[in-house]
């Protein structure tokens, strides 16, 4: 009569679970590779990430345009006033041109200029000129390593970028593989809670049956309903834990709320042991976070040389040409232009030296120079931090698999001498001579 309600309980259990699966959408079967696939998918981080990626690359992409000439458009509109002899002057100009920086160090511009000036109540005067003009540092600022300082930099930027996003997949990866193998585990968990119950049932309606029998005291029964409550508590906490885990998944994978996932393959076999030298040069040659030290490195460096350079005296020479051509239309002056090149040129040369007088130029020269060196030192220690962490990291990981081996190898011999225990404590039990208490 009593294992009735005990057949209905269960039931019940099975039932919640049916229903709470039932309530929503069908749950979806993935295997892992199938769950990683669909977290580079949705998963919130990889999606920002992505996103970051492409304001990202387009910085990179402007640098790298550094040295590729660039159209301008100049104009200037003027008015000028001759007190002395009462003259009104206005001026226009216009200019399409192209310039460029060069890989010295210097600036290249080359382009057409047109202009017209309106003197009193005189005819206007169109002008048109071929300007070329070239700024070359001699000191401070020449150079390629100088001028192409700001391309390094980017593509260093570019690369510790990448590694960012790359750190963001590679920790998504291992969280999806953490909760996928976590699930897994709450259902086995869940389910040999479940047996659990079923067995503390069972023993306790034989317990029952021996007690109506006169073979076993009725005390012993008050431990068979404690075994049984404590295993109810279990299978509560069990299924709470796989809801848990459950939601983990779902929300790694960037999945709906209301999304079931159901892991369609089993627990892995245990990974081999790892070869620590082996582990620790792929680690030092793959991990993200070791490589961006390793840039940053790099970019110290780069700070360091640029900021050495303010060392040098400012000084440029500068080279103009310029072959103009005049008339009393547009038209006439490009005529004029195109026929006197030769004729018609002006040329300059300009040395130009800057030199700072106050203090104020040269201590914060000073100071950008030290915040170089320190940045330097820096970005040495963090290095060896970073390969420090990363070999006690990866020490520690090999030594988790060799206990994780260690520990499979036990449970394995535990487990077969539990079943010789309970099988010897079954036969016990049918001839009356042990009771729930003893199992």
């Amino acid at each position: 009569m009593l294992r009735v309600p005990c057949i209905a309980f269960l039931l019940a259990l099975a039932g919640g679970a049916f229903a709470q699966s039932a309530g929503g959408p069908a749950p979806l079967s993935l295997t892992l590779p199938e769950a990683i696939e669909q977290a580079l998918r949705g998963n919130p981080s990889l999606v920002d990430a992505r996103l970051d990626r492409i304001l990202e690359r387009s910085d990179a992409e402007e640098a790298e345009r550094r040295f590729r000439p660039q159209w301008r458009l100049r104009t200037s509109v003027g008015y000028g006033y001759g007190q002395a002899e009462a003259t009104r002057t206005a001026t226009a100009l216009a200019g399409p041109g192209v310039e460029m920086e060069l890989p010295t160090g210097g600036r290249l511009a080359v382009g057409p200029e047109w202009g017209r000036t309106l003197i009193g109540d005189r005819e206007p005067v169109d002008s048109s000129a071929l300007v070329v003009s070239i700024v070359q540092p001699l000191g401070r600022g020449a150079g390629p390593a100088i001028a192409r300082a700001p391309i390094e930099r980017a593509r260093l930027a570019e690369r510790a970028n990448v590694l960012e996003l790359r750190g963001v997949l590679m920790d998504v990866v291992t969280e999806v593989v953490t909760a996928y193998r976590a699930f897994i585990r709450a259902e086995r968990q869940a389910a040999i809670e479940r047996r659990s119950l079923e067995e503390a049932i069972r023993s306790r309606e034989v317990v029952r049956v021996l007690i109506e029998a006169g073979r076993v005291a009725r005390t012993d029964l008050t431990q068979s309903e404690a075994d049984v409550a404590d295993r109810e508590f279990e299978v509560a906490r069990s299924r709470i834990a796989l809801e848990d885990a459950q939601a983990a998944l779902a929300v790694l994978l960037g999945l709906d709320a209301g999304q079931r996932v159901k892991p369609a393959d089993a627990l892995p076999d245990a990974p081999a042991l790892p070869d620590l030298e082996g582990s620790l040069d792929r680690a030092l040659g793959g991990h993200p976070g070791y490589q961006a030290a390793r840039l940053a490195l790099r970019r110290s460096e780069l700070d360091r040389t640029v900021a050495e350079d303010t060392r040098r005296w400012d000084v440029a020479l500068s080279a103009r040409a310029s072959f103009a051509g005049t008339g009393r239309s547009a038209g006439s002056s490009f005529g004029d232009l195109a026929g006197g090149l030769d004729s018609r040129g002006d040329y300059a040369v300009t040395l130009d030296l800057n030199l700072p007088l106050g203090g104020a130029a040269g201590a914060e020269d000073e100071r950008t120079r030290l915040a170089a060196r320190v940045g330097h030192v820096k970005a040495n220690r963090a290095l060896s931090a970073a390969r420090r962490e990363l070999e006690i990291e990866v020490r520690q990981a090999a030594e988790r698999v060799r206990s994780g081996h260690r520990q499979v190898r036990l449970a394995a011999e535990a487990l077969t001498l539990a079943r010789e225990q309970v099988r010897i404590e079954e036969g016990k039990l049918r001839l009356g001579l042990t009771s729930a208490y003893h199992m």
